[in-house]
């Protein structure tokens, strides 16, 4: 079926329907939306997502009103902001995609947007998540005429491999926690992120280690730290505005994250978890990543306001350090941390260097390092 109207007349009625949920929408939605590819598709009947695009059927979108429209554009980006397309993988997706439609729309009517006649918003289901509606459902055969608007494909459409599953959800990952960074930075008021999405960010990027006490051995000059208001800690997304530690002494801070295929992309977020907390924590000129697997693969220079947790993963490979050791024994830096399984060999060079090891999981192939000191990470990722 083609569509009924011109393109430019969709596209104008498009980007009024963006200036209406610019107004009306938070930063932390908008960047979200924003941030997505968008189709045109008359082959779906409404709209859908996969995380990383929206499609919309013209036809349908034409059909409502300036209001209704709006509805159904920041429907579709909150089930990017609620994970959905991550939590429901492994769910019945017929059952699910129902559950997600009633948690988001009731949500909506009650920040006072028209919901579209026919959509699903059971008010039995109020303040309720999504898996507490799902629990209650019914199972049920699906029906040829289901309308799911969640998607588990690429962006062609073509169903995923495990390991573009993995790729699209670190993307999904990333950029939820760039809009709610970007709520943070906006001031806008708790409340803005729904509860269950902080809670669900806080699981992706809430540090595990005490770095301030770790580090404390390794600071020169450790009594001119002091606390400054120059940037916000925006791991309290929904508290106050809280000052971060400030280091003199801690000017450029190195790291070294195994990417090895017994690296997990868990694992590897929780690294990154870490490394972005470290550097909100000492607020170094300079923090430079290193990641390996039997050389390294990429070298990463991160100055204040980047985003640590857009790096990307990509594991593979064998583990040898050697590589990694040669790179910082030439720097001479003041500590190297290395996030690790420590599956790997005794290196035939010796770091110069200090080192903190901080091992991840508890494999029977793990190695003892002749130097350095090691810490579990206490989380089993």
């Amino acid at each position: 079926m083609k569509s009924k109207y011109i393109e430019k007349e969709l596209d104008d009625a498009l980007n009024k329907t963006k200036i209406h949920t610019l107004f009306k929408g938070s930063v932390f939605l908008t960047t979200i939306l924003f941030n997505l590819k968008f189709k045109w598709n008359t082959e779906i009947s409404t709209a859908c997502t996969n995380g990383t695009r929206v499609e919309i059927n013209p036809n349908f979108f034409m059909s409502l009103n300036v209001k209704e429209r709006v509805f159904l554009y920041l429907h579709e980006g909150y089930h990017v902001a609620f994970l959905h397309m991550i939590r429901g993988r492994n769910k019945d997706h017929r059952k699910y995609n129902i559950a997600a439609d009633h948690c988001i729309n009731l949500m909506l009517k009650e920040q006072g947007y028209s919901v579209i006649k026919g959509a699903l918003a059971d008010s039995q289901y109020k303040e309720m998540s999504t898996d507490q509606i799902y629990d209650l459902l019914p199972d049920e055969p699906p029906s040829p005429d289901d309308d799911l608007d969640i998607e588990y494909t690429d962006d062609n459409g073509e169903a995923l491999s495990d390991e573009a599953i993995e790729a699209l959800e670190n993307d999904i990952e990333n950029l939820v926690l760039k809009a709610a960074t970007a709520s943070q930075k906006e001031g806008e008021k708790p409340g803005t992120i729904p509860n269950s999405i902080l809670a669900e960010l806080d699981r992706l990027i809430n540090p595990v280690l005490d770095w301030k006490v770790l580090l404390n051995n390794y600071v020169t000059g450790h009594a001119k730290n002091d606390f400054s208001w120059r940037r916000p800690n925006r791991r309290l997304l929904n508290l106050a505005y809280l000052p971060s530690l400030y280091s003199e002494a801690l000017t450029h801070i190195s790291l070294a994250i195994d990417l090895s295929c017994s690296v997990t992309k868990e694992q590897y977020m929780a690294f990154l978890s870490e490394a972005q907390y470290i550097m909100e924590l000492m607020n170094p000129e300079l923090m430079s990543i290193v990641t390996f697997n039997t050389n390294i693969i990429d070298i990463f220079k991160m100055h204040e306001g980047d985003d640590i947790l857009d790096l990307p993963f990509n594991n593979g490979g064998g583990t040898d350090i050697s590589t990694t050791i040669d790179h910082y024994n030439k720097l001479n830096p003041t500590v190297v941390i290395v996030f690790s399984d420590l599956e790997l060999d005794h290196p035939d060079n010796e770091p110069t260097f200090p080192v903190i090891w901080i091992k991840v999981g508890d494999s029977n192939w793990a190695i003892e390092p002749k130097s350095g000191d090691v810490i579990q990470y206490p989380v089993d990722v």
